[in-house]
């Protein structure tokens, strides 16, 4: 099935994409084909390609939307799921962090984000099932040492450096399988499960709909957002600005940008998984992603 999603909104702006982000698509396959392809073989080892893999992104429909794991899946969460009710229930195969909240200094978290962290090392800790946790690279030394239960595997996955925007050199990359940037944990999920050579994934909890609850400050031009997050889905929601303790709040446009740029990523996913020939569908009640199958 041919796969046409608009990533670009006009040619001139895809050709001028072309000449200026030339050198930056060479420099990214350099140093992630050889890594890329050490990740394949090594997923080989925890993977069962004849089983379809559900994976649990962290909206807050993710709530409604366990029923739909059947006993057969491989359950892939992401980032706190451990502390959700459901945790022990489930018995998630994987999970994949990316974010830099799970490898800094707790104590210089927000307080809601400090506590859940906390709690979410010490959950990992006291499972007595096998799990494999993803994790990034240059996060491995602080994270292992926080990791003591014998029960979890740690692998690092790698990424790409740039938010590229070329649609050309988007298709190349995807016809590649070089990894996404670390821009949003789901997609590198989903990557993580095309590259382990599974033919069927399910995303369930994928809302990507929490711009609706973006604001702004209009005495202090301050952003902030009351943000719902599955593991406190049936608690008041929280003012959010930063997740780090006295660091100045990002802009709109920045907060904006990032969001977008999860929606392209999702895109290069879907188109992935589309070349392999990848049954990859979300599940998902409630949610803006227009790339995937539903």
């Amino acid at each position: 099935m041919k796969f046409n999603y608009q990533f670009v909104h006009s040619k001139k702006q895809e050709i001028l994409l072309f000449f200026c982000e030339f050198f930056f698509f060479i420099f990214q396959i350099f140093i992630n084909i050889s890594a890329t392809l050490k990740l394949k073989k090594n997923l080989q080892n925890f993977f069962s390609k004849d089983l379809k893999v559900t994976i649990l992104a962290n909206g807050p429909s993710l709530e409604s939307d366990l029923k739909k794991i059947s006993p057969d899946d491989q359950v892939f969460a992401v980032n706190t799921f451990p502390i959700n009710n459901n945790f022990n229930k489930f018995k998630p195969n994987f999970i994949c962090w990316i974010d830099s909240m799970f490898q800094v200094d707790i104590e210089i978290l927000s307080e809601p984000l400090r506590l859940s962290i906390t709690r979410t090392f010490e959950q990992l800790n006291a499972i007595d099932w096998k799990l494999v946790l993803f994790i990034p690279k240059q996060a491995k030394e602080i994270i292992s040492s926080r990791i003591f239960n014998k029960n979890i595997s740690i692998v690092t996955i790698p990424s790409i450096k740039y938010d590229f925007e070329s649609s050309f050199y988007l298709k190349l990359l995807s016809f590649l399988r070089l990894p996404p940037p670390r821009i949003n944990v789901a997609v590198t999920a989903m990557y993580i499960s095309i590259i382990s050579g599974v033919k069927e994934i399910d995303l369930v909890g994928a809302d990507m709909n929490r711009i609706h609850s973006f604001q702004v400050d209009n005495k202090t031009n301050t952003f902030q957002m009351n943000y719902v997050h599955f593991s406190n889905s049936n608690e008041n929601k929280i003012n959010f600005k930063d997740k780090l303790k006295n660091r100045k709040p990002a802009s709109m446009y920045v907060k904006l940008k990032r969001e977008a740029s999860s929606f392209k990523w999702y895109a290069y996913i879907a188109m992935m998984a589309n070349n392999l020939n990848i049954s990859l569908r979300n599940k998902s009640s409630n949610s803006l992603i227009d790339s995937l199958e539903r």
